[in-house]
């Protein structure tokens, strides 16, 4: 029960630093304006490690292929994609 109560602790944080960082990307301009950036809460730590790091390559062969192919096609703009990731360390606490 409180394992539980802990992780969904942690990925609500994670969810809502997802939120932010994706709301506070939305309509800034900077010098990077072709950058598309997507982010993903990881198992990279703690019991679900080995889990983690799988989705991770996965993710790194997707972003590879996409970026390769010229990026992400957005209102008839090619965008390169940016991947970000966040650790929920999964130790049970």
């Amino acid at each position: 029960m409180v394992m539980e109560i802990a992780l969904k602790k942690r990925l609500t944080v994670a969810a809502a630093a997802m939120v932010m960082t994706m709301a506070g990307n939305m309509g800034l301009a900077s010098a990077d304006d072709d950058v598309l950036v997507i982010g993903a809460p990881l198992a990279l730590t703690g019991g679900l490690a080995d889990e983690g790091k799988k989705q991770k390559d996965v993710w790194k062969l997707w972003l590879d292929k996409i970026n390769a192919a010229g990026g992400i096609d957005v209102a008839g703009k090619k965008m390169q994609v940016k991947f970000v990731e966040y650790d929920y360390q999964t130790d049970g606490k």
